[in-house]
């Protein structure tokens, strides 16, 4: 929630999107909260657009006996497009929208709930783009333990992970991890790392972790798992890592 970016002034009623999160206006907010009314307009590449209710769209074009590619052309769009509309296929820029609730004189567009979980269109994949090669093995030992992998820059983690495949909350819970620990940093870099781990993770609710090739460092710094890189290779998916963490965890 914000008054602007790093361009513009983010404009009321319009959902913007940074990094894979929504971000709106600080009145957004306060007529979500205060009057339960919700931002329909999802500003993207190109111009502004919403989301149809193909449901409805088809309800009320079959009710006014139009085709396909009767309303299409009304709409001054292609009858693929109207399809593809009515299957929720595609986004429609706002002018298209309007036009459309004018012919069929009813709201055929969604509110965008940000109170519901956010879904992201991309799957979490192993982005090993800006790593170096160490944190990139290590990104992707994890992916094939069953974990999706997000790498992250200028923060106290390197790594954001998330089991795929998850069947108890417990496996729900997201890593972050320091992928690229040097052997030859000294115990109390690592414990000042460890401070700034463990306290983002209590402020994101993440399961943080070390991975280190020496094996003389013991099992966890400060209550930070330390996992050796040998044993990604030989764990062989990702609840039994879990398990791991919140073995070192406790101990």
């Amino acid at each position: 929630v914000g008054v602007k970016s790093k361009n513009h002034i983010l404009e009321e009623d319009v959902v913007y999107e940074r990094h894979g999160l929504p971000a709106i206006g600080l009145e957004t907010l306060k007529n979500m909260i205060v009057y339960d009314e919700y931002p329909e307009i999802l500003a993207d590449r190109g111009g502004y657009y919403v989301q149809i209710n193909g449901h409805v769209l088809k309800e009320y074009r079959e009710e006014y006996n139009l085709s396909l590619k009767d309303l299409a052309d009304l709409a001054h769009v292609s009858r693929a497009t109207m399809y593809k509309y009515e299957n929720g296929m595609v986004r429609a820029n706002t002018e298209t929208a309007m036009l459309l609730e004018e012919i069929l004189n009813t709201k055929i567009t969604l509110d965008i709930d940000l109170f519901e979980p956010y879904q992201e269109d991309i799957k979490l994949k192993a982005d090993t783009s800006s790593m170096n090669q160490t944190q990139g093995t290590n990104a992707q030992n994890l992916a094939k333990l069953g974990f999706g992998v997000v790498s992250t820059n200028k923060s106290p983690f390197d790594a954001l992970a998330k089991a795929e495949i998850a069947t108890r909350k417990k496996e729900q819970t997201p890593l972050i991890a320091n992928l690229n620990v040097q052997d030859e940093q000294n115990t109390k870099t690592l414990k000042k790392m460890a401070i700034s781990l463990k306290d983002l993770s209590l402020v994101t609710s993440s399961d943080p972790f070390f991975v280190l090739k020496d094996d003389k460092i013991k099992d966890s710094i400060d209550g930070i798992p330390v996992i050796k890189s040998w044993e990604m290779k030989e764990v062989e998916n990702s609840k039994e890592f879990l398990r791991l963490i919140r073995e070192r965890r406790n101990n």
